[in-house]
């Protein structure tokens, strides 16, 4: 019994042994398997990568094969290549080759040279190919050029020869004619000869004649002479009149009769583009012109005007921006905020009204000219001022020298233009020209005596420019009180 039990005991243990056994051989097969599995995924994975890298470089080296032949015009209208530069463009741009640079300054280079890219058709605008065939179809051309040239150099070669042949034989037959020319001019001489005889005569006997006109001739300027003393005391009477009315009128003092309209509030760095108190509700409008003074201790305004300004741009109801058209001093007396505007022909709350009367030769060159031109010149003067709101009342016409409209206590300013001057010396009898100076200067006294009466301020046209703000043409500064050049509106923007 004890022997079998023995023998059972060592039976289990061998069996145990083998399980143990077993049970580790399949531990060992299975690590090793699962190994041998992670390795081939792993060599899967790398595969895949490497695939896809070479296939990276496979699309950027497509994308570069098809860009070159589209350069040199290879695929021609093959819409599937072209199409498929847009495919791979992408692959190209992400390869990140050493040498990628380089390509992308060659394609820069080539893209130049060919006129870039039409991105509607996706090709570029211009092949190697193309330009090939354009100077291929211009050196056959040229050479039809050539060929051209040299059967006309040809054929002026052969008429140079028939000419050559042609002008001996002119050339004997001008002798020829010269010969006879020199016998005819001969002939003619006698004829021209005798001519200038019979035409002596006749010059003798309009030198007479000449002598009777000149006679007559002086009688009538004795005649012309009286007329012209009488021409001449009638203008200087007429002169004389206008001189003492105007010495009898007031003189007009902006500081005094008229009050400032506004104030510059605020300006710019540079001194040229103020800012005012006036807008669109003071009914101020663009082109209207200002005289600036400056402020004394007192809060009034100085004697003296410092500067011109023309308002460009209305901001707000009370707001408007300017521009300096003139400044006497920029340096020793800029403009300032707080600085005064005057203008004594505009008023916020109405309108004013003016007359006209005489020439307004502003620039000094109507002096003669025909009554068109200088009617011309007082229309523009009106338009000019009607576009800054103000009223012509009344005006004189130099065409037909009648007044236009009526001047009564409604007028602000008879504005004085110049009177007509005649040279006298060179005045005939009944001379229409020195009768319409006489006329006018005649009016222009009516017209300034009409004014004191119905209490207008006359003002000489410079002056007025003067103190409504409009700068003289030709001048850096605006003239003081009292100092006038001739002065011009200035027109609008400039």
């Amino acid at each position: 019994m004890a022997s079998k039990s023995g023998d059972s005991k060592q039976g289990l243990i061998i069996a145990l042994v083998f399980c143990v056994l077993i049970i580790i051989g399949l531990g060992v097969t299975a690590y090793y398997g699962f190994a041998d599995q992670q390795r081939l995924t792993d060599e899967a994975k790398k595969a895949k990568a490497d695939m896809q890298a070479i296939q990276k470089d496979r699309d950027a080296n497509r994308y570069l094969n098809l860009l070159y032949r589209a350069y040199i015009g290879a695929p021609g209208d093959k819409l599937d290549e072209l199409g498929e530069l847009g495919a791979t463009k992408g692959a190209y741009d992400a390869n990140a080759s050493k040498d990628k640079d380089k390509i992308d300054k060659v394609i820069a280079a080539i893209d130049q040279r060919l006129q870039g890219w039409d991105a509607a058709a996706n090709k570029p605008k211009k092949t190697y190919n193309g330009e090939l065939q354009a100077l291929a179809a211009q050196l056959t051309a040229r050479t039809g050029e050539l060929d051209q040239l040299k059967t006309d150099a040809e054929g002026t070669k052969e008429r140079y020869q028939q000419l050559l042949t042609t002008s001996e034989k002119e050339k004997k037959e001008l002798a020829d004619k010269l010969t006879q020319a020199g016998k005819k001019a001969e002939t003619d001489l006698s004829k021209y000869l005798a001519q200038i005889q019979e035409q002596q005569k006749a010059l003798d006997q309009l030198g007479q004649t000449l002598e009777a006109e000149k006679k007559k001739a002086d009688q009538t300027v004795a005649g012309a002479n009286t007329e012209v003393a009488r021409y001449k005391k009638a203008i200087a009477d007429l002169q004389a009149n206008i001189e003492r009315l105007q010495d009898q009128l007031p003189k007009f003092d902006i500081v005094e009769k008229d009050q400032p309209k506004g104030r510059i509030v605020s300006i710019d760095r540079s001194g040229s583009m103020p800012y005012i108190d006036l807008g669109s509700a003071d009914n101020v409008k663009p082109q209207l012109t200002f005289t600036v003074y400056g402020v004394g201790p007192d809060g009034r305004a100085l004697r003296q005007a410092k500067a011109t300004v023309e308002v460009i741009n209305v901001v707000s109801d009370h707001r408007s921006q300017a521009r300096v058209t003139s400044v006497k001093d920029p340096n020793r007396d800029p403009l300032v905020p707080g600085d005064l505007l005057f203008n004594p022909a505009w008023s916020p709350s109405m309108q004013q009204h003016v007359a006209i009367i005489g020439v307004i030769d502003i620039n000094g060159d109507l002096r003669g000219a025909p009554a068109e031109t200088q009617m011309r010149a007082l229309n523009e003067f009106k338009r000019s001022l009607e576009s800054q709101g103000m009223v012509v009342d009344a005006y004189l016409d130099l065409k037909d020298l009648k007044m236009k409209g009526e001047m009564g206590r409604q007028t602000d300013f008879l504005i004085l233009g110049d009177t007509p001057e005649q040279r006298l010396g060179d005045t005939k009898e009944n001379d229409p020209k020195a009768e319409r100076a006489v006329k006018m200067g005649a009016l222009m006294t009516d017209m300034q005596k009409k004014a004191v009466a119905n209490a207008v301020t006359v003002i000489n046209v410079r002056k007025f420019l003067a103190v409504t703000g409009h700068k003289s043409r030709g001048a850096d500064t605006e003239p003081t009180r009292g100092s006038l050049p001739r002065s011009t509106l200035s027109a609008p923007g400039k």
